[in-house]
């Protein structure tokens, strides 16, 4: 699957998503640091899925890693969706907030 991350997602989340096989940048890696979020949506949606993945938490790289399956399986379901990710699961929703 592929992933772009935006501005708010730490780095070390697209470093643990290419580890586990998955194909995921960053707007640095992607030479659009200065793109704005309106921006970046509008890549990918053309790229990918549109997914807002919101990972509060300090250790999203690892929560990421330890939750990898359930995000798939929700992924190969859903085109357009918000996950919220925790220590507690996934959490869809279909309305973005």
């Amino acid at each position: 699957m592929r992933f772009v991350c935006d501005h708010d997602v730490d780095a070390a989340v697209a470093t643990t998503l290419r580890r586990l096989g998955h194909d995921a940048w960053t707007a640095a890696n992607a030479g659009l640091s200065a793109a704005s979020d309106d921006e970046l949506n509008v890549v990918g949606k053309h790229v990918c899925k549109h997914v807002w993945l919101r990972c509060s938490e300090m250790d999203a790289a690892e929560l990421v890693e330890d939750r990898i399956s359930e995000l798939d399986a929700a992924l190969n379901i859903h085109k357009d969706v918000w996950v919220r990710l925790s220590s507690d699961g996934l959490a869809l929703s279909f309305a973005w907030k």
